[in-house]
């Protein structure tokens, strides 16, 4: 699969007003560094951010095109607007290909539908993995088959297709649980005892009743 590019322009401006100022212009503050390399305020196109991360995640390798520099990086944090929730500011870290860098990954899991029939439930108790590697070794793609759940009772870290990989170092425990099979209590139909409902006496009539 291609990396994504993106294009990214130099931030001449600094400080809160500069960086309103850009916003209302679609445009998003960032900064983008690396070990060795000074940090650097730039500015990304909100629209053309926006459909990145739609088609792509946050967990992906990108081309970065700085105004004819190029650069291998990844996002490295994201703030978004807690109300409107518009991109607020954007940190880029730039890869060494020839450096091991950290990773924590988003893990996906498939045939969840297919395995949550009638009382079954799949609790996933675990969505993410860090692992060490190369940027050219990156995983594009994270997963475990949840139909494993018909032979074992939990999936784990040494089930993820990226399991076996060699070239990637998974640092979270092989044994760390990450989907069970859970079963849902049936619900029990509540039984409503019928009370007597008994009428309320009139006070003439156990006037008269006495008298006779």
């Amino acid at each position: 699969m291609p990396i994504p590019a993106l294009n990214i322009k130099y931030r001449e401006d600094k400080g809160g007003k500069s960086a309103n100022l850009a916003r209302k212009q679609k445009k998003v503050p960032a900064v983008i560094y690396a070990k060795g390399m000074e940090t650097r305020s730039i500015l990304v196109d909100e629209r053309e951010m926006e459909a990145l991360l739609y088609r792509h995640g946050e967990s992906t390798r990108l081309a970065l095109n700085l105004e004819g520099e190029k650069h291998l990086g990844i996002i490295k944090d994201i703030q978004r607007s807690n109300k409107k929730n518009y991109l607020l500011h954007i940190d880029f870290q730039v890869l060494n290909e020839n450096e091991k860098f950290r990773f924590s990954l988003p893990i996906y899991v498939h045939n969840k539908e297919e395995m949550e029939k009638g009382e079954q439930i799949v609790q996933v108790q675990m969505d993410e993995v860090e692992i060490q590697t190369l940027p050219r070794f990156f995983p594009e793609d994270i997963f475990v088959d949840l139909t494993l759940l018909k032979e074992k009772d939990n999936v784990t870290i040494s089930d993820l297709n990226i399991f076996d990989n060699e070239e990637l170092e998974i640092l979270d425990d092989p044994e760390t649980v990450i989907a069970t099979l859970v079963y849902a209590a049936p619900e029990e139909e509540e039984e409503t005892e019928e009370e007597e409902v008994t009428e309320p006496e009139l006070i003439g009539e156990k006037k008269e009743d006495e008298e006779e």
